[in-house]
């Protein structure tokens, strides 16, 4: 037996196996101008689409959500918003959400992508975060466009970046191919309108992340390497 839900105009619509009860930490709101519903499992929602989860709420003109294989796709002008006690932000032309037992595990954007948190700042073509009791673990960035990463004292361009950030909290960035590492001279010593510089094939920062809990400042870089 098949059902078939179609929801009109500005539908609100819950999705749980527990049917959205007060206690259920796996429930979806779905909130758009239509919802169509197949076998209360395939959702196809359009006009300023909101999805609110326990651990991400995301917004888009329109959105695909498959709840048995734990999959959503947003589109047109999408944007996904980590709920955890450190937000973190995804914007892209397309965005695809992978959950398992019902909690984000992977958000990738496609197209004119950024991921911003409180450490750091990703732009690139195509961006993946890793991410794990609602807070990043993992970011990587590339495309034909190049992969920029904006944080407190390093500004860094390369092929491709890949930010290692447990309890998002930012520790290692390394940037692939004709890296670019840039950053202010120490007004202190140089007075110059230009950018430091470390150039090479590979470019590696580590960040005092000991120095960044004990106050309310962005890490600082502690080390970094070219090659």
């Amino acid at each position: 037996l098949k059902s078939h839900l179609v929801a009109e105009p500005r539908s609100n619509v819950w999705v749980s196996p527990k049917d959205a009860g007060k206690d259920s930490k796996d429930s979806v709101n779905v909130q758009a101008d239509r919802i169509v519903m197949d076998n209360d499992s395939l959702i196809f929602a359009k006009g300023i689409v909101i999805i609110e989860r326990p651990d991400i709420l995301s917004t888009s003109d329109s959105a695909f959500v498959d709840k048995f294989t734990e999959f959503a796709r947003l589109m047109q002008t999408p944007k996904v918003v980590g709920r955890g006690d450190r937000h973190f932000t995804l914007d892209g032309d397309i965005i695809d959400i992978f959950s398992r037992q019902h909690e984000v595990e992977r958000v990738k954007s496609v197209g004119h992508a950024q991921a911003t948190s409180d450490d750091v700042t990703l732009r690139a073509d195509t961006i993946e975060l890793r991410v794990s009791s609602q807070k990043l673990e993992r970011a990587f960035a590339w495309g034909r466009s190049r992969a920029h990463a904006d944080s407190k004292e390093q500004d860094i361009t390369a092929d491709s970046i890949d930010v290692l950030m447990p309890g998002q909290t930012l520790r290692t960035m390394r940037a692939i191919g004709s890296a670019l590492a840039e950053s202010k001279p120490d007004s202190a010593k140089i007075t110059s309108k230009k950018l430091d510089y470390l150039a090479g094939d590979t470019i590696t920062a580590h960040f005092d992340t000991l120095a960044a809990s004990d106050t309310a400042g962005k890490p600082s870089v502690k080390e970094i390497f070219a090659r």
